[in-house]
């Protein structure tokens, strides 16, 4: 009997053993169940390393880590965005389209997967494509202002601003507490030429966004557009003074003409001669300098900057005509009137330059050659040049 047990166990035994072969063992589906989890624990474990490693720059080991976690669940909607992102990264466009393409079957609501495909479209310049997704994305999710930025983007970059505004004007009410989608609203503004509109825009944007600088020098720099001069010197004289800005020629030039504008002329030069430090390769920086001394009567510091403007650019119609009133100014009046002469064959758009010849020959005693000279000025229409502007709010008899 008890042998009998024993083979009964047995065979009992064998009967379960070949069981699990057939793939009807009630051990199996446990294990699987387990596998399972393991595979999902895993990968979720690899994806966010990867998400680190994206973040941090560290593109081939962030591959290593979504290559592993993909093996592992190859439908994980969020591994494939995440791996669209890298290849985008590292300029394998195709890959990531492909990964979208993947993605969007399993989760076509998913608005960042559009935008991901308009990126990638924009990348290949394929710009209406581009703003197509960056609609559809936006229409997805209405409330991220990214993706209705990148659809404005694609109309300015279709050589359509106007239009873009109008977009961003339309959605204000839904971002009206959105600093970045009034500082785009402001920059478009000033690009279609409505720079007081853009001005309103900009504050708002500023008062938004208080620490962002850029929309500060944005704002400035509009201001200048708009003619409210000083309220831009507030604004620069504010910018130059913090770290990211007190290497920048442009800001301080900026300011200098401010200045100018203001008739706060020993200022103003002194903003300008921190441009020229900053960068004294740009011709319109010693030009802006040797303009500033002049009006705040400095004549060797003027006769300095603009020798040093011509130095840079001879052709510079602007150099030669403030040249010539340099010289004018020296009572070089041979020099002043061959400088004139050159800022007219330059720019024939400048009748300053034209009655400014009349004028030194008219000291010259050259009546007639001065009234020939006046006469022509009057068929010159068409002013165009900066600094017979300027020449015009200095008196010549000074």
């Amino acid at each position: 009997m008890p042998r009998l047990k024993t083979t009964t166990a047995f065979v009992t035994a064998g009967l379960l053993i070949a069981g699990c072969g057939s793939g009807n063992s009630l051990f199996r589906s446990p294990n699987a169940e387990a596998t399972a989890q393991w595979n999902t624990a895993r990968a979720s474990a690899l994806g966010s390393l990867a998400a680190d490693q994206l973040r941090d720059g560290n593109f081939d080991k962030c591959q290593q880590s979504l290559d592993q976690a993909l093996k592992l669940q190859p439908k994980d909607v969020n591994l494939l965005v995440m791996a669209a992102r890298l290849s985008i990264e590292q300029g394998k466009l195709e890959y990531a389209d492909e990964y979208l393409v993947e993605a969007r079957k399993l989760d076509p609501a998913r608005a960042e997967i559009d935008y991901l495909s308009g990126i990638v479209y924009q990348r290949w310049q394929q710009t209406v494509k581009a703003r197509a997704a960056y609609a559809a994305a936006g229409g997805k999710n209405p409330a991220e202002p990214s993706y209705l930025l990148a659809e404005a983007e694609m109309l300015v970059a279709s050589g359509e601003p106007a239009q873009a505004l109008t977009l961003l004007q339309s959605k204000l009410s839904r971002f009206e507490n959105s600093g970045v989608v009034r500082h785009e609203i402001g920059l478009l503004l000033a690009a279609v030429g409505k720079p007081k509109e853009a001005v309103t825009a900009l504050r708002e944007a500023g008062r938004l966004m208080a620490d962002d600088l850029s929309i500060r020098e944005h704002l400035a720099f509009t201001l200048i557009a708009a003619k409210e001069y000083p309220e831009a010197v507030e604004v620069l004289d504010r910018l130059v003074k913090q770290p990211e800005y007190e290497k920048r020629a442009d800001a301080y030039a900026a300011l200098g003409e401010s200045l100018a504008q203001t008739q706060r002329y020993f200022e103003g030069q002194r903003a300008y001669e921190m441009a020229t430090k900053l960068d004294d390769v740009t011709p319109g920086y010693w030009l802006g300098l040797a303009r500033l001394a002049l009006l705040a009567g400095d004549l060797p510091r003027a006769d300095l900057a603009v020798r040093k403007a011509v130095s840079l650019r001879s052709t510079s119609g602007d150099a030669q005509c403030l040249l010539g009133y340099v010289r004018l100014k020296q009572n070089q009046l041979t020099s002043s009137l061959n400088a004139f002469q050159a800022a007219a064959s330059l720019d024939q758009t400048d009748s300053v330059s034209v009655c400014m010849q009349g004028y030194v020959l008219t000291k010259m005693g050259r009546a007639a050659d001065a009234q020939a000279c006046f006469a022509r000025a009057k068929t010159i229409t068409n002013q165009t040049q900066p600094a017979g502007q300027l020449l015009v709010t200095i008196n010549p008899s000074e």
